[in-house]
């Protein structure tokens, strides 16, 4: 929609939650919390896929219900407190074969009122820099 190159979003949602456990699976006002997400990310209408990392089936499952791609359960390694996000991000786009002339965007997970024109917004920005 924005350009001519590859828009993908990646979501890393973990299911190791301690404060709130199975947090981004919980039905927050009608629908699961990453649903919200998912379903922004969706309407916003400038992502050609939208990948959900997970090292939970049960996460994966929401994301699928969602029309998410899931490209497997994530290792236990990239999935703890202090695991980096960032060897997360180059684990799954080096899993997708997805090249450093992709445009990527990471969205934040448990966030509900994010909405496809927020994101939409911070896309235009990033892409103007």
């Amino acid at each position: 929609m924005f350009d001519n190159h590859k828009v993908v979003s990646l979501i890393c949602c973990r299911g190791g939650s301690k404060g709130i456990p199975g947090k981004n699976i919980k039905n927050f006002c009608g629908k699961p919390l990453l649903g919200w997400i998912l379903e922004a990310a969706k309407e916003a209408n400038i992502f050609d896929d939208i990948i959900l990392s997970t090292d939970s089936e049960e996460i994966a499952e929401v994301g699928r219900s969602y029309g998410s791609t899931v490209p497997g359960l994530r290792p236990a390694a990239l999935a703890t407190d202090d695991s980096d996000v960032f060897d997360t991000h180059r684990y799954i786009f080096e899993k997708m074969n997805i090249t450093d002339k992709t445009h990527r965007a990471c969205i934040l997970t448990n966030n509900p009122l994010i909405n496809d024109e927020l994101i939409k917004e911070g896309y235009r920005k990033a892409c103007s820099v």
